[in-house]
């Protein structure tokens, strides 16, 4: 009868063993890691999502309109959009002329000037200086001319006058729009504006 020697196999076993446990240690370490990673990549990718999900929830959406009845007529600010804006840049154009406006010079002053409109005017106004925060939902009257000659004035120039503005979110993102045009377009620079000088209707 042939005797089987152990000892060769029980260290051969001992071996495989030893072999085994380092290699089984080297997988769970690199598994461990790649869970790690994975774990990284959708805590990173979920702070993404939210800070995404932040700014879209406060964006705001400035809107310029002219209206007029039989009570007078007015140019409004209106923000549509889901957080407050802060105004950053503001323009009045002419038929196509930009109207500079003096330091200290009110909205309506320019508007009254570049249409000569007539002196003796029943008019309200608000000057939308840079910085000014229009919150949701509100509507902002830039100027509001009673019945009259000045407001027939409007009427039938109104379309001559044009609005380019800046506005910023609260996160410090901007967007340049015009009067009468609904789609405003992103520029964080307001690059329409970088070569005005500052002023209140400007801060670069």
């Amino acid at each position: 009868m042939r005797v089987v020697k152990l000892r060769p196999w029980i260290r051969r076993f001992k071996r495989w063993r030893a072999r085994l446990s380092a290699n089984a240690s080297v997988i769970i370490a690199a598994c461990s890691m790649v869970i790690a990673l994975v774990a990284a990549g959708l805590s990173g990718y979920s702070a993404y999502l939210t800070r995404e999900h932040d700014r879209l929830s406060v964006r705001p959406k400035l809107l310029f309109t002219f209206a007029y009845d039989g009570t007078g007529a007015d140019w409004k600010i209106v923000n549509m959009g889901l957080g407050p804006a802060r105004i950053r840049g503001f323009r009045v154009l002419i038929n196509g002329v930009e109207q500079k406006a003096a330091d200290k010079e009110e909205f309506w002053t320019v508007i009254a000037r570049g249409l000569n409109l007539p002196a003796e005017t029943n008019y309200q106004f608000t000057n939308p200086r840079v910085d000014e925060m229009i919150p949701v939902e509100q509507t902002m009257t830039l100027c509001w001319v009673n019945k009259g000659p000045a407001s027939q004035t409007l009427e039938a120039q109104y379309k001559n006058v044009g609005l380019e503005f800046c506005y910023c979110s609260i996160y410090d993102e901007c967007w340049f729009g015009w009067s009468g045009i609904a789609l405003s377009v992103r520029d964080d620079k307001c690059s329409a504006f970088s070569k005005e000088p500052l002023s209140n209707w400007w801060q670069g």
